[in-house]
């Protein structure tokens, strides 16, 4: 039966954030299909966050992870003001607005059939110190 036996490796998980696994054992799918792990010390990216929009009238990036399926951005319960959630290209540039994003007030949620990476969506405000959370579905 062919194995694979790896006492150490170097691995880079989606964000490439380095981490290490101390045991890895394959078999072939002809032999059980095995994956064995132990000592690993990776950890998958967060499935869900917060962002602050610290200053009204600056737009923010939901941040820098690989989605590649469905997202919900909900503006939280404590919000006074109005969220602006999307991505519109003005002149090449990246940008969302109260005028030209997708509004939400407090407690209010929308989701995205597909998004490929959180950096592709931003949020705006307002009013100061405002903020969404969001998980991947």
């Amino acid at each position: 039966m062919p194995v694979n036996d790896i006492a150490h490796a170097n691995t880079l998980d989606a964000t490439g954030k380095l981490g290490q696994i101390h045991k890895l054992v394959v078999a072939d799918a002809a032999h059980a299909n095995r994956l064995e792990t132990r000592g690993a010390y990776m950890t998958p990216p967060p499935r869900s966050g917060q962002v602050n929009v610290a200053v009204a009238g600056t737009e923010v990036r939901l941040g820098n992870r690989v989605v590649n399926g469905a997202l919900m951005v909900k503006a939280l319960d404590t919000n006074t003001g109005v969220i602006a959630v999307g991505n519109v290209a003005v002149g090449g540039v990246d940008t969302v607005t109260v005028d030209n994003g997708f509004r939400l007030a407090k407690s209010e949620s929308v989701v995205f059939e597909y998004v490929n990476n959180l950096f592709d969506i931003m949020v705006d405000s307002t009013t100061p110190n405002q903020k969404v959370c969001w998980i991947i579905l």
